[in-house]
Parts: structure tokens; sequence; C-alpha cells
């Protein structure tokens, strides 16, 4: 399994014919930070029908991907 972690690997992802996205986890923070842009990927995700998930950044799970930059992409094989 492919893992990203930049926003513009993963709007590459989401918005091209390529490798499609299985899940993306992004952390609350990560999302205020970059609101239009993120909710539009997400929204586009949805509609293709990607997991996706908004962790809050204060729990563990949430500060483990702060660690990775706030957005973690897996792709399908």
């Amino acid at each position: 399994e492919t893992v990203l972690f930049s926003l513009n690997e993963v709007e590459d992802a989401v918005y091209g014919s390529g490798e499609s996205p299985e899940y993306i986890l992004v952390t609350e923070l990560f999302r205020s930070r970059r609101r239009r842009r993120t909710d539009r990927l997400l929204q586009v995700a949805a509609n293709k029908k990607v997991r996706t998930r908004i962790i809050e950044t204060d729990t563990q799970a949430g500060t483990r991907l702060s660690q990775f930059g706030g957005l973690v992409c897996m792709l399908r094989q």
C-alpha cells in the first residue's frame, strides 16, 4: 500500500484518474488551517466513495497523525 503525506499529493490522487485513494485521515487542526481546500478535497473524495475521517487533534490518534503533518492518505493497490 502506498501512503501519501502532502496535500498536493493527496489532491493529485483524488482529482486525478490514476490510483484511487482508499482512506484519507486528517486532523481537525489541519482542516481548520486549510478549510476551503480540505473541505473540497473531502467532498470530492466522498463522492468517489473514498473513506474519510476527521480526527480530533487532542486525542492519541490525532497526536500521532499530527506527527505526519496532519494528513495521511492510503492508496488502493
